[in-house]
């Protein structure tokens, strides 16, 4: 009759059974816990390396699925893995790391979300961006405590294209009326507006001796989109206007693409 073969650590001698062995070492639990932090004390450069580098592994793992492989920022592009986190597309993520990882962020939440096979819910920020996130969620709070008043980008064409230099005043000052238009009737539903055409009298006034790039005025405007607006009114395409649509839908904000679909407040 074969006998079950009997197994013993080899640090103590205890017998070995399915609750205290270690899987694939002849070593019990316990002995095998002690070699190990044993090691560590001894060798704590190296265990700081290893743990680093795994952190490293992890962080890049969890940011790459977030980010579609890209491992850039969802909004602005940004592809700094040092400069990325994860965000909680629907905000509570302190709440939710109370529940999931006893409050931790970093290493502890990324396992987490490995752990639970990549949970939907979340995408990949830079710091940025996060502020920026986290303002515009304190700017809808505001919305709801004055009653549904919004602070609305307005998105539309500007400088005109292939055509005379008469005709480009004409229609640049066409685009600039109409955003101006709306502006107002936007102001009479109770909502704040931002209109980026009005940079036109700063950039033709007569103290304007120097030439700017064309993507400093981008980049005003911008500042505004990402950092003020709360909703972003659509007049029409053109490089500017649907690169701000992009970064409005990307960010969350409210969309209108005609008067009479904002409503009053």
């Amino acid at each position: 009759m074969n006998k079950e073969r009997i197994y013993i650590c080899r640090e103590c001698g205890v017998e070995l059974t399915n609750q205290n062995k270690v899987y694939n070492r002849r070593l019990c639990k316990r002995c095998s816990t002690k070699i190990s932090t044993n090691w560590r004390i001894n060798h704590k450069e190296i265990f700081r390396t290893y743990l680093k580098r795994s952190d490293e592994k992890i962080r890049r793992l969890v940011i790459s699925h977030y980010s579609n492989g890209k491992i850039s920022c969802d909004i602005c592009g940004e592809n700094d893995i040092n400069c990325l986190s994860i965000n909680h597309i629907n905000g509570e993520g302190r709440k939710e790391r109370e529940l999931v990882s006893k409050g931790k962020g970093g290493i502890p939440f990324y396992r987490w979300l490995i752990k639970n096979h990549y949970p939907k819910g979340y995408n990949v920020l830079c710091m940025n961006c996060q502020f920026r996130v986290f303002k515009k969620r304190m700017r809808i709070n505001v919305i709801e405590k004055n009653k549904g008043k919004h602070f609305i980008y307005i998105a539309g064409p500007y400088t005109p294209k292939n055509c005379s230099l008469h005709d480009a005043a004409m229609k640049a000052q066409y685009n600039i009326d109409r955003a101006i238009e709306i502006a107002n009737k936007l102001i009479e539903k109770g909502h704040y507006v931002f209109v980026p055409h009005l940079s036109h009298y700063i950039h033709i006034h007569y103290s304007h001796t120097k030439e700017y790039k064309e993507d400093l005025w981008y980049e005003l405007d911008n500042t505004f989109l990402y950092n003020w607006a709360t909703a972003l009114f659509y007049i029409g395409s053109s490089y500017g206007a649907d690169k701000e649509l992009e970064i409005a839908k990307r960010m969350g904000l409210k969309i209108y693409y005609k008067i009479e679909d904002v409503p009053e407040c």
